[in-house]
């Protein structure tokens, strides 16, 4: 019953086929949906998350709900494929139009997103580490295409901690570092195609990622590095 209440909200349309956009209605589902047993929860409420977080309205509670409720149940479960999901609705961005220096931002409350990530990347790369690196990679790959310009050396100035970054709250620097992370903690062999493949990209952030993780397991990996085509060096950026 509860379940058929839940799935009767998250699907309603008016007759405009529009979803009702209510942002605390939306807060209270979602803390029935992370109150269910895991197997009961299924991808089209992980999706109703994403339209939550697209909504007009502030999404602030939304966002915290997904960092306090959502992902300590789903991680503690072991529910990988929720999981791996969830990953993808927290990291997807909006397009801003006009002038502005932050073309892109997160769906999820900039604050809630860096906690969230901070607070549960142990055990996501436990878990599913490469499977979340792809997902984020998917997503920079998505917005270099539309604009290559970003993820340069300004928003993104070492792939690796230093004092050398001013925005870390930036959406651009928070998915390079999620990135790296789930990288830094898989087995090198797993992803080891994935990183070669990184070095043939014409985007900087990707060689520079490759370069981080080579070196970081430079015995596994380091004839990715030998078989570069060309000379790194050169590439100043």
């Amino acid at each position: 019953l509860i379940i058929e209440i839940v799935n009767s909200i998250a699907d309603y349309r008016n007759d405009k086929d529009e979803r009702i956009e209510n942002s605390r209605t939306d807060w209270v589902l979602i803390k029935v949906i992370c109150a269910l047993p895991h197997e009961k929860i299924e991808p089209k409420h992980i999706e109703f998350m994403r339209a939550a977080l697209k909504g007009k309205w502030n999404t602030t509670i939304v966002s915290a709900e997904i960092s306090n409720r959502l992902f300590p149940k789903l991680l503690k479960d072991q529910a990988k494929d929720l999981v791996v999901k969830s990953v993808d609705v927290i990291l997807e961005c909006k397009r801003i139009e006009g002038e502005t220096l932050d073309r892109y931002v997160p769906l999820m409350e900039e604050y809630w997103l860096d906690e969230c990530l901070k607070k549960h990347k142990v055990e996501i790369a436990k878990l599913c580490a490469t499977e979340a690196a792809q997902v984020g990679i998917s997503k920079i790959k998505t917005i270099v295409k539309d604009d290559k310009h970003r993820f340069n050396i300004a928003i993104v100035p070492s792939i690796e901690d230093s004092s050398q970054t001013h925005f870390p709250e930036k959406y651009e620097y928070q998915l390079v570092r999620f990135v790296r992370d789930m990288y830094e903690s898989a087995d090198a062999s797993e992803i080891k195609e994935y990183i070669a493949s990184f070095t043939k990209e014409e985007h900087s952030i990707f060689k520079r990622i490759a370069i981080h993780i080579i070196n970081l397991d430079y015995e596994a990996l380091n004839d990715i590095f030998w078989s570069w085509n060309g000379n790194p060096l050169d590439e100043y950026l």
